[in-house]
């Protein structure tokens, strides 16, 4: 789920794995310094990818590699909500422990 938004980019789809690798490792430190990875995952991600999209000769690496963080930390903020609401509705209202033989 990390590499889709990746290959779905044209200016970050020669990042090479390793790099996605990498950027996937700052991220999670990113996550680490702020509430849910606010404002530090997408920062540390395309900072790291804009050192990749550099080496490969693309224009305004770092705008690219700042939407590109911006983009995968977005969709799964939206994706644990949304999910986090769908389970909450499907749990059961009550539990009842006494079992009656």
């Amino acid at each position: 789920m990390f590499a889709l938004p990746f290959w779905a980019i044209d200016a970050t789809a020669q990042v090479p794995i390793s790099g996605m690798f990498l950027a996937f490792i700052f991220g999670a430190v990113g996550i680490s310094f702020t509430n849910g990875g606010m404002g530090a995952y997408p920062l540390l991600i395309g900072i790291t990818t804009a050192y990749y999209i550099n080496a490969a000769g693309g224009p305004d690496a770092l705008a690219v590699g700042n939407a590109l963080g911006m983009v995968i930390w977005a969709t799964q903020t939206i994706f644990l909500i949304l999910l986090g609401l769908i389970s909450l509705v499907l749990m059961p209202r009550k539990y009842n422990t006494d079992e009656k033989s």
